[in-house]
């Protein structure tokens, strides 16, 4: 795909297939390493909904903890204007009666307090074909933000606005892992 083109080769429907496609990849790694390792897993869903914002693919372990992973695709990953920022993880839009949508912060922090009320987490984390942008990157450690890494005071001071506060914010980073590059040769 050119990176110098401002959008998407993607009509809207073909980059809905893609995305399905990328997310269909993410779980047949999971498939694939429950298939070489089969005392592993107890079971593997897609698209559960009642693990809340995410539920793109979710897997219970033999010790009965679960493994949530949600994807996001993106169309130009490669492109200078679309890596994850903090921007883009704290933006909230409006409603069309003015209110304001949960930015994708709030709906994983959200989520991941609902699963942890039922489940033992193993693993909680988003996978992306998107790269970081430095900003965010030099926060990150192995693939968690660190809070205190995040330089920016405006940046951790809405964090804690939306998270609930800086124990909240710290303890949903301590288990919630931003995996924004591609996990294998397949991804």
């Amino acid at each position: 795909m050119p990176t110098n083109r401002s959008h998407s080769q993607y009509s809207r429907t073909g980059a809905r297939r893609a995305g399905d496609a990328y997310q269909d990849i993410v779980a047949l790694e999971l498939i694939i390493d429950w298939i070489e390792h089969n005392d592993r897993y107890q079971w593997i869903k897609l698209e559960a909904d009642e693990m809340g914002f995410l539920d793109d693919v979710i897997a219970l372990r033999q010790d009965g903890r679960i493994q949530v992973l949600q994807v996001k695709y993106s169309t130009n990953p490669d492109m200078q204007n679309d890596p994850w920022t903090w921007e883009k993880l704290l933006e909230r839009s409006k409603t069309k009666n003015g209110n304001q949508n949960l930015s994708l912060l709030q709906k994983w922090a959200s989520s991941l307090r609902e699963i942890k009320n039922q489940w033992s987490i193993f693993e909680a984390s988003v996978y992306s074909n998107r790269r970081a942008a430095t900003e965010l990157e030099v926060a990150l450690e192995n693939g968690y933000i660190i809070f205190d890494q995040v330089h920016e005071p405006d940046i951790q001071e809405e964090v804690v606005k939306q998270l609930g506060g800086e124990d909240a914010s710290k303890e949903f980073f301590k288990n919630f892992k931003l995996e924004w590059f591609k996990k294998s040769g397949h991804i």
